[in-house]
């Protein structure tokens, strides 16, 4: 269980940036939990360019990431977050 919570924070951590933008674009985060091995997010967005703007930020943090872990031995092939947003 220990292992689980150092996980999520992890994910929170690396993903606060995405929570910030939601927070400028006034998208209400409605949930924040793992399922599996993935942080899920779900929220609500007031139009379909805030829903956009986020995306844009974890399209953007989830390419960073690939390009820093790809030379890793560690590298994670999948995305480590799971998004719902409604416009």
């Amino acid at each position: 269980m220990a292992q689980d919570d150092q996980r999520f924070e992890q994910l929170k951590q690396k993903y606060q940036s995405v929570q910030n933008a939601m927070s400028q674009y006034q998208v209400r985060l409605q949930n924040l939990n793992m399922q599996g091995d993935k942080l899920f997010m779900r929220a609500e967005a007031p139009s379909q360019d805030a829903k956009n703007k986020v995306w844009d930020q974890i399209k953007m943090l989830d390419a960073l990431y690939s390009l820093r872990t790809s030379r890793s031995t560690k590298a994670h092939k999948r995305p480590a977050l799971k998004l719902q947003v409604q416009a």
